[in-house]
């Protein structure tokens, strides 16, 4: 949960391997988010 709000359903080892929100990515411990832009 974060503010309150359940942010991902799953199995351990279906949150692990693909979180859904960077949050989720933080709290288990997968540290590799990439932020960027999308340029034509």
């Amino acid at each position: 949960m974060h503010e309150g709000r359940v942010q991902q359903v799953g199995s351990p080892t279906e949150i692990y391997e693909d979180p859904k929100t960077p949050f989720v990515a933080g709290f288990v411990g997968s540290a590799n988010v990439l932020h960027g832009v999308v340029e034509r």
